[in-house]
């Protein structure tokens, strides 16, 4: 079974089976998790007011809310159309989100956005799915947009029970910073002359150690933001505003903006 084929019956298998929000968090502390992970996390956002969003795995609606009480625009996208119909029925009376069901690795969007969010989303694609989802997501971004990923590096599930499988794949963080430092598209009608997303703060999230109980650091998320870099196939590196950058997208004097939690 192909990755695509697996999360597909994974999720709709959880749509069947589970109730609330355990039909998206694996966890039997699925709503105090919530609870505190919502506000931990738009914490580190820039200002959403009036904003455009693209929210990408938006399943029931846990962070559509919050996104739509401030945000000017929301499209939630999700995988499963029971989860977008719950999502519909939660956020609808905001009038001012779309609700699309889609799979993101086959997604068109027809317009562009201020942020690009995702909650648990490139676990469940493969290698090449997720350098795909990377370069779109710099074409569906504003100038000077940001972006929000935020991953599992490892299975920490302690929900007994259907569904039995599990359809991430668990990888070490670096494999998504990798992709994020190195995937560049080129701007059409200019060789010289690439967009990328340039790594603003990482961390790790903090509340899920105390919802457990234990010293847990698998929850990973990178705040990031669309620049341009000129030519891309030399040695001149990238540039943001006249400014050269190195390989990891920093300025020599702004490393103080990468931080680990």
């Amino acid at each position: 079974m192909d990755q695509s084929q697996n999360r597909v019956e994974y999720w709709e298998s959880r749509a069947n089976h589970c109730d609330g929000i355990q039909k998206v968090m694996n966890y039997a502390c699925a709503d105090e998790m919530t609870k505190l992970e919502i506000p931990e996390l738009l914490a580190v956002l820039p200002p959403l007011e009036g904003k455009s969003i693209l929210e990408l795995g938006a399943g029931i609606g846990r962070f559509t809310t919050a996104l739509a009480q401030k945000a000017g625009h929301v499209t939630a996208v999700d995988l499963i159309e029971k989860f977008t119909e719950e999502n519909r029925q939660n956020n609808s009376h905001f009038g001012n989100v779309d609700f699309v069901t889609s799979d993101v690795a086959k997604l068109e969007v027809p317009r562009t956005y201020d942020l690009v969010f995702s909650n648990f989303l490139l676990q469940y694609l493969d290698e090449k799915e997720c350098r795909d989802v990377v370069m779109k997501t710099i074409s569906w971004l504003n100038k000077d947009g940001y972006v929000f990923f935020r991953e599992s590096a490892k299975d920490e599930r302690d929900l007994p029970g259907p569904p039995k499988s599990n359809a991430s794949l668990y990888r070490h963080p670096t494999f998504y910073t990798d992709i994020f430092n190195n995937v560049r598209k080129p701007v059409e009608g200019n060789t010289d002359v690439a967009e990328l997303l340039k790594i603003l703060q990482t961390g790790t999230v903090q509340c899920v150690k105390k919802v457990m109980s234990r010293d847990i650091d698998t929850h990973h998320f990178w705040v990031l933001q669309k620049v341009s870099m000129v030519n891309a196939n030399n040695e001149e590196g990238p540039v943001k505003n006249g400014i050269m950058v190195n390989g990891n997208g920093l300025t020599n004097g702004d490393a103080g903006e990468v931080t680990e939690e």
